[in-house]
């Protein structure tokens, strides 16, 4: 029986013999499989995260060349920038005043249209050179019976230009025949008119073609 456990003994010794793998550095401590730093060093490296050329390169973000190129910019009315053709843009009327772009305007406040044109309905004192009022000879409808004459002048004394038109039946020697008078007061702006019920005659100035006074 002794002989037995002694043979079961010097098994058991050889058996549970393995020197070699606990300790072997070059497995479990080898830098250059664990801590490469080859490796690690790739993770952080700068070419790669702070690449200044790739992530803040002025010519690609801040270029001003494609972001605020001026020859990219088409003037627009409305925009509130004068430019272009435009008279004005908004409140941005240039150096421009009522003074300054003619009519005879003596001062008020100059504005701008949303078409991008001057208003001058805030304009005042348009300056009118007082004359004897002639009518000139102009076509204005051709089913008038006889000659129609028009002209301007400020007729109200508010310092616009008034639209006045007369329209007489067929003359008949040097008689002017029986006829109207009509007279139409400036709007807003001079696109638009409004027929004034005021009746002129000789009295007023007016020369009617024709006549011998």
């Amino acid at each position: 029986m002794r002989k037995h456990w002694f043979i079961l003994l010097i098994i058991g010794l050889f058996g549970c013999d393995n020197d070699n793998s606990p300790t072997n550095t070059n497995n479990l401590n080898n830098v250059n499989n664990i801590n490469n730093v080859n490796n690690i060093n790739n993770i952080n490296n700068v070419n790669n995260l702070n690449n200044t050329n790739n992530i803040n390169n002025v010519n690609n973000l801040n270029n001003t060349n494609n972001l605020n190129n001026t020859n990219n910019t088409t003037p627009v009315c409305g925009d509130g920038v004068l430019g272009g053709a435009e008279a004005c843009d908004g409140s941005d009327l240039g150096d421009a005043t009522c003074l300054s772009i003619g009519g005879g305007f003596q001062g008020g406040t100059l504005a701008c249209t949303a078409n991008c044109l001057y208003d001058t309905s805030g304009c005042t004192g348009c300056e009118v050179t007082p004359s004897p009022l002639t009518l000139e000879k102009v076509t204005v409808a051709d089913d008038l019976a006889g000659p129609a004459f028009v002209t301007v002048a400020d007729m109200n004394g508010d310092g616009r230009l008034d639209l006045v038109v007369s329209s007489f039946g067929t003359i008949s020697g040097l008689t002017m025949p029986n006829g109207t008078l009509k007279i139409y007061t400036q709007g807003a702006d001079v696109r638009t008119w409004e027929l004034d019920q005021t009746v002129f005659d000789e009295s007023a100035g007016i020369k009617f073609p024709n006549r011998t006074t």
